[in-house]
């Protein structure tokens, strides 16, 4: 049983460390905005702040799994979801709104809101939430899920770009060239949304 736990104690370390790989990515790649790539670059951002999710749920149920769970797993694991889901989602959203009539400050404003609301989050639910708890519900929106639903814009941007690439005259693509600057116009108000949701006391199922 000692040998078990000395070979397992290290991967979930490594998950949570995984997490936080993917967000400190995606911030770099957000950080490549371009004219000419930014929809390629705020793809990938997205996308590995999606894997950050993947990395996030699994750490948890491998440190149960291994009996490995520990108040430095729960301390670690927060600090990395401050990055991955309070950081790069809040950099990702200033650099995918750049191009509309938003003034930088009012863009920095709702960006520094959002990441007051996941660490305040992240810090209540280590407060409130002991070892026995079943998990069964959430108060306020999960920090998971609200930069989940940032990082969807930019991918679905990149998808409609895809359709207008197409070169042929669907309506469909009709429908990406007029959705397309919505989405973007729309996010930073999403943005300020899920902030407030997540120091919210709204109860969230726990789905994983």
């Amino acid at each position: 049983m000692i040998r078990r736990e000395k070979l397992f104690a290290p991967l979930p370390t490594l998950l949570t460390l995984g997490n936080a790989a993917c967000g400190f990515g995606a911030i770099t790649f957000a950080a490549r905005w371009s004219g000419s790539d930014s929809a390629t670059s705020l793809f990938v951002a997205s996308c590995l702040i999606y894997l950050a999710m993947v990395f996030d749920a699994l750490d948890g149920s491998a440190a149960r799994w291994a009996k490995q769970t520990s108040e430095f797993g729960a301390q670690l694991d927060s600090l990395c979801d401050a990055v991955s889901f309070g950081a790069a989602p809040a950099f990702l959203m200033l650099q995918f709104s750049h191009s509309r009539d938003y003034h930088p400050r009012l863009l920095w404003l709702i960006a520094i809101l959002y990441v007051f609301g996941a660490v305040l989050r992240l810090a209540r639910f280590n407060v409130e939430t002991d070892e026995d708890d079943s998990h069964a519900f959430f108060s306020g929106l999960p920090s998971p899920a609200a930069a989940g639903t940032v990082a969807s814009f930019p991918i679905m941007v990149f998808g409609l770009k895809r359709l207008e690439d197409t070169g042929k005259d669907l309506w469909w693509e009709r429908f990406a060239d007029w959705l397309d600057p919505v989405t973007v116009t729309m996010l930073p108000w999403i943005t300020l949304a899920v902030a407030g949701l997540m120091v919210s006391r709204i109860r969230y199922v726990h789905l994983f």
